[in-house]
């Protein structure tokens, strides 16, 4: 048995399988409406996909966004962790740079 109710004040309400086999008439009903059978699925020889698309739309997903490789590298920017780390990467090139000099006083800063 399906557990559910129906509420009348809910306009929003999610149907249960057993309250969408009550509504539309059965399992035979619903496969009819959607012209399958039960059994095999699509009914062999019955082309109507223009009309199953007018009704129900294409069976695909619209593709994600591709995001650019920029993008992708500053994404991993939002994380506090790494603001700290970059911010204390410059630190420590500024002050390398400053104490020991253009070749070595990159060396801490860019291995942070």
């Amino acid at each position: 048995m399906d557990n559910h109710h129906a509420d009348p004040k809910d306009e929003m309400k999610i149907l249960s399988s057993g309250m969408i086999q009550e509504t539309y008439g059965g399992l035979g009903a619903i496969a009819e409406m959607l012209g399958v059978d039960t059994d095999v699925g699509l009914i062999p020889g019955k082309d109507d996909s223009e009309g199953r698309k007018a009704a129900f739309g294409n069976n695909e997903f619209p593709p994600g966004k591709i995001r650019t490789l920029c993008e992708l590298i500053l994404e991993n920017f939002n994380d506090r962790i790494n603001q700290i780390l970059l911010g204390a990467s410059v630190v420590a090139i500024i002050t390398g740079l400053i104490n020991e000099g253009w070749p070595k006083g990159l060396l801490e800063g860019v291995s942070i």
